[in-house]
């Protein structure tokens, strides 16, 4: 190895790694001393190198890649019985970082993945898995992370950096999929109630056991897939696909429902917010036959408001047709909005708010929902990522009388939490666990409903 190699960093290293590690390099770089003139053409160089990992990180930053190989190589050897934890992190996080350089970019991904599973505070090793996820062009995961990233204290010119990665990331987005399956023990897979008895036109009624809630164990299986093929350097055109499939050992209660959407989007200023219309439709199946169906159009808006900070809002008109309870048709309107904004380099805040108008034909059943809820997000050490928050929902229906005397009002408290492996993977997929509970509170005793739900399964987004 010809040219002068040396290494200075705040913390020194023990004499006897450094002296360990000159012994190894002796055959290739000779004895230390100060050269008078420059050397005889072919011949080596002789150096020390004072702190090999700062040395070979800045090797690394230089593109030197081979240099930084053999000074690793021979640190390795030289320190193998008294490196401390961070510097065997540290070790390992360079050989990574040599690798992405490599091209071998799902290898170093591994590795980055690994280390932040144990230790999701380490800002760097955050900002190289995001760029080696942008390499593969895996923006989803890739997206994630660098907002992570932005939320700490950055230089100006790097966070300028991640606001390009950013922006480059919604521009040449085409494909996306989510893919998840589960078992799903449920309290009551029909969301009925509980209660024994109703009243109706002021006489109490028994309700027939079919009525009343049941617990059972279902199958979820869940997926979508985004495709957006550019129409010009400013638009695209996105169609979208989600479905899933909840079953349950009685058929009666089986659960399918399948969404799609499509239209331009357009690509507004230099962090590419996008703003987009288009068509919308669903299906729904409930038991063993059709339950509803819907169409109608939307219009989307998606700002980045920072790099750490961004908005998602959708507005939606739909045609709601009902199969059997036609006195329910009618118009659909429906206002969502999310706020995600990332609190620190492994935690994010994510608020959402929603109304939804239901126009049905029969008075009765006309309402509004008005709906919030806050997640807040977390990566643990051990590979362990939690979510979990409360949502409320005042669903207020129409002044017309019904058969129950009163005017329906319902409030509906639910709180979730998820747990996943994010450092297990089998095929891609991560492990996770999810909890729900819900409670429906109405004005009308029939409508009132708890619920337990507990969800163990393997899910994807790639």
């Amino acid at each position: 190895m010809s040219g002068e190699i040396i290494g200075v960093l705040g913390k020194q290293p023990s004499w006897g790694i450094v002296l360990a590690l000159c012994l190894l390099l002796m055959p290739a770089i000779g004895y230390a001393q100060e050269p008078t003139a420059p050397p005889p053409p072919g011949e080596v160089q002789r150096v020390i190198v004072v702190d090999p990992l700062a040395t070979a990180s800045g090797l690394i930053d230089q593109g030197n890649l081979v240099q930084a190989d053999i000074i690793l190589t021979a640190y390795d050897q030289a320190s193998a019985d008294n490196r401390s934890e961070d510097e065997d992190r540290e070790l390992i996080f360079l050989r990574a970082r040599i690798l992405a350089g490599r091209g071998q970019h799902g290898d170093a991904e591994d590795i980055f993945r690994t280390i932040l599973a144990h230790r999701p505070d380490l800002v760097r090793v955050r900002l190289e898995l995001a760029l080696v996820l942008f390499l593969q062009k895996k923006d989803g995961p890739a997206e994630r992370e660098f907002q992570f990233v932005a939320a700490g204290d950055l230089p100006d010119m790097v966070r300028a950096r991640i606001r390009r990665f950013l922006a480059e990331i919604v521009a040449r987005k085409i494909w996306r999929f989510r893919v998840g399956f589960s078992l799903a023990p449920d309290s009551n897979i029909n969301t009925a109630t509980s209660s024994e008895v109703v009243d109706i036109f002021g006489l109490s009624f028994t309700l027939d056991e079919e009525a009343r809630a049941k617990s059972g164990v279902g199958f979820v299986l869940s997926g979508g897939l985004d495709f957006t093929p550019v129409l010009s350097r400013r638009s695209r055109f996105t169609l979208s696909l989600d479905g899933q499939r909840t079953e349950y050992g009685s058929k009666d209660f089986d659960d399918t429902i399948i969404s799609v959407s499509l239209g331009p989007k357009f690509l507004i200023g230099e962090r590419n917010h996008i703003v987009g219309f288009g068509f919308t439709a669903f299906r729904r199946w409930f038991g063993t036959s059709g339950f509803n169906y819907g169409f109608g159009g939307e219009l989307t808006g998606s700002i980045r408001l920072s790099a750490r900070v961004k908005l998602d809002t959708k507005l939606a008109v739909q045609r709601l047709r009902f199969d059997s309870f036609t006195a329910r048709n009618g118009t659909l309107f429906s206002f969502n909005t999310v706020l995600q904004y990332a609190l620190s380099q492994n935690s994010a805040l994510q608020g959402r708010f929603g109304i939804i108008r239901e126009q049905a034909n029969l008075k009765s059943q006309r309402n509004t929902a008005f709906r919030l809820a806050l997640t807040y997000l977390r990566e643990l050490p051990y590979g362990l990522t939690f979510s979990g928050g409360p949502e409320f929902t005042y669903r207020p229906f129409g002044d017309a009388p019904t058969v129950f005397g009163d005017r329906r009002i319902d409030y509906r408290y639910a709180f979730q939490v998820s747990l996943s492996k994010r450092d297990i993977e089998v095929m891609g997929f991560s492990p996770q666990i999810q909890y729900l509970f819900a409670q429906n509170k109405s004005s009308i005793t029939l409508f009132e409903y708890s619920r337990h739900r507990v969800r163990f399964g393997l899910f994807r987004d790639f």
